[in-house]
This record gives C-alpha cells, structure tokens and sequence, in this order.
C-alpha cells in the first residue's frame, strides 16, 4: 500500500477509494483543505483525482507532464502540515528516503519528493492502478491457491521491509515496522477486474 510510516505516536492513515468528477478548477468536496483537481503540484505534477484519504495524508493519482506519466502523489493534511509538536513533518519527509531504500517488486516505489508552497511537503509515488484487497474480499472469498499466494507475497515484501534488506547502500539500516498491515492497506494491480467476476491464478 501507500506507504503510511508509525513510530506509536498516533494512527496512520488507511487507503479508502473516493471518486470525483469536478470541473476543472473544481476543489474535490471532502475537505476545504483538499487539493483541487487540476492544480499543477511542484510546477510539474497535474492533479486529476483524489484516491485515497486517511487521518494523517491523502493521495492523488496525477500526471507527471515532464515524463508523461500517471503517478501517486501524497500530501499531509491540512492540520499535520504546520504541527511540529509530534515532529509531524520530519517523520513525513523522513519517510521517503527511508522508502527510497526499499527495492522490491511488491512495495511501491518512491519516484520524488517536493515542497509545495501552499499544501507543503509531498511524496511521488508508483500509482497500482486497481482496488483494495478489502475491496475484492467483499465480492469474492479467494481460492485457496490465489490466497497462499498473496499471503506468501505479502510475506515476503513485509520481511524485506523489516529487515530492510535492500540492495541500493551496502550498509544495513534501521528496520522499518509496519504497525498498520490489513487488507485495504494491501492495493492489488487490475484488482478491478475482478470485482464481481471469479477469481483466477492471476
């Protein structure tokens, strides 16, 4: 999932889906503080839609215009964005160079960091264009065979992370916990093709 990092101070975020069909210039209707759908983020990154929102940040999906691409972009909310009582704002630009050490084909991707001048520090991300785990266990119970093999990718991306095993710096460094590990933090590449369909090896 979205990567939401947890040293005990407070509960992160989950990844809930949320749709918005604005007119251009149009803030998404959640929050006042929510970014609006087509604002240019860091001069570079076009906001099309919000689609993720939890208690510490909210996720976009966003076109890259320099590199043509759809990409994941992660912003504090409103109220995180100038607390520095829990040292908020460290543990958030922390967190993508403690993901940028992470190389795994199951963890998402950190691709840049910025600094916006009016929603404050943001997260490039690898956007998994597709549902929830959560999402498809409403439709659908697993074959036993496609939830082994989640489970045993899961494992392994999971391990990786808590051991940090990566291999960008020879050095090992300190192990990243996930304290939030549960089926709708778990997003699932095509998922939507699955929903109300049968599932199959893939």
């Amino acid at each position: 999932a979205y990567p939401e990092m947890d040293n005990g101070s407070g509960d992160m975020a989950t990844i809930s889906k949320y749709q918005t069909n604005g007119a251009p210039g149009d803030a998404v209707n959640l929050e006042d503080s929510m970014v609006p759908v087509h604002y240019l983020m860091d001069n570079r990154f076009e906001i099309l839609k919000l689609i993720g929102k939890g208690g510490m940040c909210n996720v976009y999906k966003a076109f890259d215009r320099e590199l043509k691409r759809d990409v994941a972009v992660k912003v504090l909310n409103q109220k995180f964005r100038n607390d520095h009582s829990n040292d908020i704002l460290g543990r958030f630009r922390g967190e993508g160079s403690t993901v940028a050490n992470l190389a795994h084909p199951d963890i998402i991707k950190i691709y840049h960091t910025f600094q916006d001048p009016i929603f404050g520090p943001g997260l490039i991300l690898e956007l998994v264009d597709g549902g929830s785990l959560s999402d498809l266990l409403k439709y659908k119970t697993l074959p036993a065979r496609t939830a082994a093999s989640i489970a045993l990718r899961l494992a392994r991306a999971i391990s990786h992370a808590h051991g940090n095993k990566n291999s960008i710096h020879s050095k090992s460094s300190p192990a990243i916990i996930h304290r939030d590990l549960k089926p709708s933090n778990v997003l699932v590449s095509g998922a939507e093709q699955y929903l109300g369909n049968p599932l199959d090896s893939r």
